[in-house]
């Protein structure tokens, strides 16, 4: 920042020293012509014999007067060309420390938003992975029940051909009959179908088989 400060102010001190190196031009150059009126005015003058000397202060006042009054003229305008450099130097500083703060403001924005986003997408999958995990945990159950269930089935269905086989068949359907009652009160439907389906297949054979004997 201090090199461009610098090459600022010396753009500046050239500014004004041209500035001021054409005001002077342009001051001597009407000082000059002032000069050669007035020097013709003499030289009329020196030919009158009335009030010359009077007249001759006249003049020196004007050109006095003249000359004050384009002195403060340059020094005004000066002094505006140096207030205008002095606004846009401020203003231009302004800009850029506003850029720079949008600049930041936009960036820790969008550095919080990324962060949220992350975080969001965290949460969504460690509540997918708890929701895979306790869908898998019920099902493994479910399947630990059916299991359970089919087992006890099997063996329901075990006793009762074991008991119809054999003169203990009043006992084990007694049995099979009390486990029934307090076995599982909930059958799946796909569990209750095939036990359906075997009932009514062992039911037809013992029958198949005893009615067969009549005709000898």
């Amino acid at each position: 920042e201090a090199p461009l400060l610098q090459a600022a102010y010396q753009a500046r001190l050239t500014d004004d020293q041209a500035f001021h190196e054409q005001q002077q031009q342009q001051q001597a150059e009407a000082h000059k012509l002032a000069w050669e009126v007035d020097i013709q005015e003499k030289r009329r003058l020196e030919r009158m014999t009335e009030d010359k000397s009077g007249f001759a202060a006249l003049i020196i006042s004007r050109r006095t007067e003249e000359f004050e009054g384009l002195r403060k003229q340059r020094e005004r305008l000066l002094a505006e060309r140096r207030a205008q450099r002095k606004n846009k130097r401020e203003i231009d500083r302004r800009q850029e420390f506003v850029k720079r703060s949008r600049a930041q403001v936009e960036a820790k924005t969008a550095e919080i938003e990324e962060q949220g986003r992350v975080a969001e997408e965290e949460r969504k999958k460690a509540e997918r992975e708890e929701q895979r995990r306790k869908a898998e945990e019920a099902a493994a159950k479910q399947r630990a029940r059916d299991e359970e269930i089919e087992r006890k089935l099997r063996e329901e269905k075990q006793a009762a051909l074991a008991g119809r086989a054999g003169p203990a068949a009043p006992a084990a359907s007694a049995s099979a009959g009390g486990g029934g009652g307090g076995g599982n009160p909930y059958i799946p439907p796909a569990l209750r179908k095939k036990m359906d389906a075997e009932a009514a297949a062992a039911g037809a054979a013992p029958a198949a088989a005893t009615a067969a004997p009549a005709p000898a």
